[in-house]
């Protein structure tokens, strides 16, 4: 076996684990995160800190741009995202979470909020940044590879 199947291996191992230690309890939260749909719930959570256009968030989820257009105004309604003029192109919009669109993210994520912030405070400030690093490269890595429909 490869060193790379070795790695892909221990994901396998070890994602499970921080699912199951990290995992929602569903009844506890039904009913939190009102009218916020999958589909907006989806779109929230591929929101990057640095905000991204809109074109390019719906080439990258795969949707048509009139309907993340759609999906973005019902979100600003809700006061969930703004957006906001781009630096670089006075024409261009760049979709960013408010406050409340980082909430509503936390309360429909299948992962708790409060039990991963308790595992990450295990771990020292250098620790904790190469996770959470390692996690964004590999998420990034992971729909890569999928959109370009590698198996």
């Amino acid at each position: 076996m490869s060193s790379l199947d070795d790695d892909a291996i221990d994901v396998l191992r070890h994602y499970p684990r921080i699912y199951v230690a990290c995992h929602v309890d569903h009844e506890a939260r039904r009913g939190q995160g009102a009218g916020v749909s999958a589909r907006d719930q989806t779109i929230l959570a591929h929101v990057p800190d640095a905000g991204v256009r809109p074109q390019a968030l719906a080439a990258h989820l795969d949707i048509a741009a009139s309907t993340m257009s759609e999906a973005l105004a019902r979100l600003v309604q809700l006061g969930l995202v703004d957006l906001q003029p781009s630096a670089d192109d006075a024409r261009g919009k760049i979709v960013r979470l408010t406050g409340a669109g980082k909430e509503a993210l936390s309360q429909t994520s299948v992962l708790e909020l409060s039990l991963v912030r308790a595992a990450l405070e295990r771990l020292d400030a250098g620790d904790r940044n190469t996770v959470v690093r390692g996690l964004e490269l590999l998420a990034d890595a992971a729909q890569a590879a999928r959109h370009k429909g590698e198996q």
